[in-house]
This record gives C-alpha cells, structure tokens and sequence, in this order.
C-alpha cells in the first residue's frame, strides 16, 4: 500500500521495531529478520536515525537500534505501520485460508490502544457467516 511513499526494506525495519517497541536490535538481528543485505540496512537505517525516526545506541563494537518514542510523530507513525504493513499483513497472510469466509476482522487489546509491550499478544476477531439458509435475513 505504501510502496511508493516507503520502500520496502524500510518498511521490514518499521515493522521489525515498531512490533517489538520495548527490544534493541543490532544490525545482524536486523539483517536476520528483515532479509536485508548489510549495505542496504546501513542505506535504510542512516536517515532513520537522522530523522529521529529510530534511536541508535553504541555499547562496545556494537550498534543498537530501537524505537525513538519521544519522536513527535511516533504515536501516527506507529499507527501507519501497523494498519498497512506490520500487525494487518501478518494477519492477512495467517487468515488467508479462511479469506472467503471472513467477513470482518478487528484487531483490539493492547496492541489496538497502544499500550502493548513486547511480550503483548496480539487480540483478533473475526466475524463470519455460520449459518446459511436461503430466504433468511439476519438482522
């Protein structure tokens, strides 16, 4: 959905430290989870860090990345990336057998509020059609 305004291996880093909010990840975990190569993440991660979008911090030889939650726009962007391309696709693709008989879904809990952390599970519903009987209206 975003693919013009977010490149794609952006959007797999988003999705990695906005599903994990409360873990730090060095740059082989997130080359090992995103399927990114070094030179792209590094490409990827710099105006990230810049923008104040994640926060970078050096222990050792090591850099640690992480969600910037006082950046001003992290409460919508984290709504973003979980509406489009973090929480929603991996529900999508986990739903997909079932596509044709679900009706609606709904993500709540904490997750839904904000107020997850990263041992948060995640919360769905789905509504579907059990009964069908021709001639019958449910109201």
């Amino acid at each position: 959905m975003l693919n013009s305004l977010i490149s794609n291996s952006k959007q797999r880093i988003l999705a990695l430290v906005y599903l994990h909010p409360d873990e730090q990840f060095y740059l082989r975990e997130i080359m090992r989870h995103t399927e990114i190569s070094q030179g792209t993440l590094h490409r990827e991660l710099k105006p990230l860090v810049r923008d104040g979008v994640l926060s970078a911090e050096t222990r050792g030889n090591e850099v640690f990345y992480s969600v910037n939650r006082n950046n001003p726009v992290y409460a919508e962007l984290r709504g973003i990336v979980l509406k489009t391309f973090g929480v929603a696709d991996v529900l999508r693709a986990a739903l997909k057998p079932l596509r044709k008989k679900i009706q609606v879904t709904a993500i709540f809990g904490s997750i839904a509020t904000g107020e997850d952390t990263s041992r948060s599970d995640i919360d769905v519903s789905a509504g579907y059609e059990i009964f069908k009987s021709a001639g019958t209206k449910w109201n």
